[in-house]
């Protein structure tokens, strides 16, 4: 489980959880989720941001809906706008899965399973490879280039008419949103 910046840099990373718990199980677990519900993480106040916007975290369906976790519409019978919102959350989201593409693309040993004498070790394995990522994307110009990201236009005004794209519809009708 980890939370990734919109640089794609691992910020909290929690490993060793079994695979087989839900993710929801997993933050549930996690010393972040305590803070966070807690009012424990020292997030900037809404009145500290640009336009009064809380500080969120992104989330899938498993998660827990909080005021600072963000998680998409239920998908039964979803208003237009409801459709819109699941799917820029989606896109936002993408943004975790891409670095976590990245390491993968990166450091091949993540690849297979990693056999070591102490188990416990491999947890150390991947945290350092999540902090190698970090300090070469942060030092190295070569690491990732323009082509290892998603490329969108930024669109003003997502939910006004004009600022809606031509394909919007298409996509929500596809079931993509």
């Amino acid at each position: 489980m980890a939370l990734v910046n919109a640089d794609y840099e691992f910020i909290f990373v929690d490993v060793g959880k079994n695979g087989r718990l839900s993710d929801g199980g997993v933050i549930e677990s996690t010393k972040f989720y305590h803070k966070l519900i807690h009012g424990q993480l020292h997030l900037p106040n809404n009145t500290d941001t640009e336009n009064n916007f809380n500080f969120v975290f992104l989330g899938d369906e498993a998660f827990s809906l909080h005021e600072n976790f963000l998680k998409p519409y239920p998908q039964r019978d979803l208003s237009y706008s409801k459709r819109i919102f699941n799917y820029r959350l989606s896109r936002a989201r993408n943004v975790s899965e891409n670095a976590f593409g990245l390491i993968a693309a990166r450091f091949r040993i993540l690849h297979t399973p990693i056999h070591m004498k102490n188990p416990e070790n491999i947890c150390y394995v991947v945290l350092a490879i999540c902090s190698l990522h970090n300090f070469l994307r942060k030092r190295d110009t070569s690491y990732t280039t323009s082509t290892s990201f998603d490329q969108e236009n930024l669109i003003t005004k997502e939910l006004q008419v004009d600022g809606k794209v031509d394909w919007q519809d298409k996509m929500l009708a596809k079931g993509k949103a």
